[in-house]
Formats: C-alpha cells, structure tokens, sequence
C-alpha cells in the first residue's frame, strides 16, 4: 500500500517536471524565452516584495530631495521682495485703482451734466417754439381780423383811390411811424398791379423788404389778399 503511494506520488512529480520541460520547450522555441529573460525572471524573485516596495520609497524620496534642492536654488536666484518692497507695491496698485474710479466717476458726472444741459435746451427750445407758434396763430387771427374790419376796407379803398406817388409817400410816413406790419396789410389786399405800382416807387431796400413780407405775411395767413374795389385805380 505504501509502496503504491509512493509510485503515484512519483509519476505525478514525474509528469510535472516533465510538462514544466515541454512549456519551457514552448517558450524557448517560440521565442518568448532567452537567457536575459530568464536572468530578469531570476532577479524579479531574488528580492522581496518588501525590499522592492522599500527601494521604491528611497528612489521616490531621492527624486522629491532633488526637485526641493532645484526649487531651493530657484528661490535664492531670485528671491522674493521684501515685505516693505511689496505692500508698496501694493499701495501704487490701490492708488492707481483709486485714480481710475475717481476718473471714471469724474467722466459718468461729466456724461450726466452733458445729458441734462442737452435735455435742457431740448426743452427750451420745445418751449420756444411753442411760443412761436402761438404768436404765429395770434399774429394771424389778427391780420385777419384786422384785414377783415370794415374800417380796413374804407381805408384800402381810400388808400387805393391815390395816385400811386401819394400812396407811397402815405406808407413811407407809416413805416416812419414804426407800423411797418399795417403798410404791409394793406399792400397785401391791394390789386397786384396797384400795389406793384406804389412797392416800385420805394427805394430798392425798402421796396424788398416789403415784397419779402408780403411773401411771409401769404404764408402767414394762409389766405389769398383781400379783393379790392377799385381794381381798375391808375
């Protein structure tokens, strides 16, 4: 019985060595082995796993040793400012920062008041012309009141019964008299061949300065002058 033990025992180490061989054999002829492999699979073994994890350390501490002496040497190269040297440095960025608030507040009030001086004339000038165009409408009502009265008619027939000498010389005295506005109504509601007559013995500035504000004064009261009765005067 022993000796039957023994006898398996031996025909399985047998068998062991014996396909260690064959896959040695594999790995030899596959090109998979050499003896550098074999000499690396031997010193993978000769050393504990504790040695290993142990050099590890060493090398990774030598390479940390290293790194520190190169940041060390860095360091005294150039070396950092002095406290002093940096809070003043410090202070001329805060100073500059202050400067160009303060500037930058300056230009935002100087935007405001350019923006409310413009708004301010904006509403001047709204209110002036509000005000024009309501001496505009007053000016007119009046012209055609005035033009309309039965008393300026009485005056234009009479005005336009003279000869044309004695007409201008009338209005000559008016516009001496300041009433300039009335020698013109009345040269409005003339007959165009009357008045021309009477504006042609005017010296030429005063003759254009009457036909200009007859111009205005059609444009001003949007009306055609008023009929004359004595559309045939000499």
């Amino acid at each position: 019985m022993l000796k039957a033990f023994f006898l398996a025992i031996s025909t399985l180490a047998i068998a062991h060595i014996l396909a260690l061989v064959g896959f040695t054999a594999w790995l030899y002829q596959g090109d998979r082995l050499n003896m550098a492999r074999i000499d690396a699979i031997r010193d993978i073994f000769r050393q504990t796993i504790t040695a290993e994890n142990a050099q590890v350390a060493k090398e990774a501490k030598a390479v940390e040793d290293q790194q520190a002496a190169a940041d060390a040497a860095a360091l005294e190269a150039n070396p950092p400012a002095p406290v002093e040297t940096r809070m003043g440095l410090i202070g001329e960025l805060d100073d500059l920062n202050l400067v160009a608030v303060e500037r930058l507040r300056k230009e935002s009030g100087d935007l405001s008041d350019t923006l409310a001086r413009q708004l301010a004339d904006i509403d001047a000038a709204a209110k002036a012309l509000e005000e024009e165009k309501a001496e505009f409408l007053r000016l007119r009502e009046e012209i055609r009141r005035t033009e309309g009265s039965a008393q300026f008619k009485k005056a234009l027939q009479r005005y336009e019964g003279l000869k044309p000498a004695e007409a201008q010389a009338v209005f000559q005295t008016l516009i001496d008299q300041g009433q300039t506005d009335q020698v013109v109504s009345y040269l409005n509601a003339m007959q165009p061949r009357t008045s021309a007559k009477i504006i042609g013995r005017f010296p030429p500035e005063v003759a254009a300065d009457l036909l200009e504000r007859i111009r205005q004064r059609g444009v001003e009261t949007g009306s055609a002058p008023v009929a004359s009765a004595d559309a045939n005067q000499p």
